[in-house]
Order: C-alpha cells, then sequence, then structure tokens
C-alpha cells in the first residue's frame, strides 16, 4: 500500500503538482518500509531489501536528474547498508560492496556530496 501511495504521489507531480515533489525524506521513508517488512521475518527477506536498494538508487537518480531535495544523505546510504548487513544471503555482501564503491566513485566525482562515515565503513564489514 505504500508503494501505491508514493507511485500516485510521483504520477500527480509528474502531472504538475509540485507541491508533491518527493524528497530524501520521503524516499527514506519509503525505503525503511521495505526494509521493516523484510527484517521482520526470522532469515532476512533479500527480495524485499533489494526492493529497498533500488529505491535509494531510484532517489538517487532522481537527484542526478535535478530533483535537488533527492539528494542523498549518509544516512541514506547507511540505512541500506545496515539492512545488507543484516543480511546472511551472499548477495547481500555482493551488494555491499558494489553500493560503497559506487558511492566512492559519486563523491570522487563531485556528484554527490553526502560522504561514508566510520559507521558506513564497519556495516559494510558485517557484510563481509
Amino acid at each position: 500500500r505504500s508503494t501505491a501511495l508514493f507511485r500516485e504521489m510521483m504520477a500527480r507531480y509528474e502531472q504538475g503538482d509540485k507541491d508533491l515533489q518527493p524528497d530524501n525524506v520521503c524516499y527514506s521513508n519509503l525505503i525503511n518500509v521495505y526494509i521493516n517488512a523484510a527484517l521482520m521475518e526470522n532469515d532476512c527477506d533479500f527480495t524485499t531489501i533489494s526492493k529497498a536498494e533500488d529505491l535509494f538508487w531510484e532517489m538517487t537518480d532522481s537527484y542526478f536528474r535535478g530533483n535537488i531535495k533527492a539528494a542523498p544523505t549518509t544516512r541514506n546510504f547507511n540505512t541500506v547498508l545496515a539492512a545488507l548487513s543484516k543480511c546472511r544471503w551472499p548477495a547481500a555482501a555482493r551488494n555491499a560492496d558494489q553500493m560503497i564503491y559506487k558511492w566512492e566513485s559519486l563523491v570522487n566525482e563531485d556528484l554527490v556530496e553526502a560522504l561514508p562515515d566510520a559507521y558506513s565503513y564497519s556495516l559494510w564489514l558485517k557484510c563481509l
């Protein structure tokens, strides 16, 4: 239901309702809905964590297309990394690797201002 509401908001924004432009807080809330749903099980639902990760990159792409309100923050990155660190799936470690490397690349290219912090790297270590 949360995804449907978010997509409705996006459609209305794209149809001209500029008050409904999604920001990083809005994206973050939906990312957290996915993560909370994925971690409700005894074993992490990696498919749902992947949806959260995809939504994070959708937010980042929105920022690159000019939505400055969707600028990814260190906290946004860390939220996804924290979820990946709780999964014991081999793909979670691979996704965390890719996320860190892509993040560092975006920082080095001056495309994002959010920097990895000590917590980011500790989450990454938990994934390995």
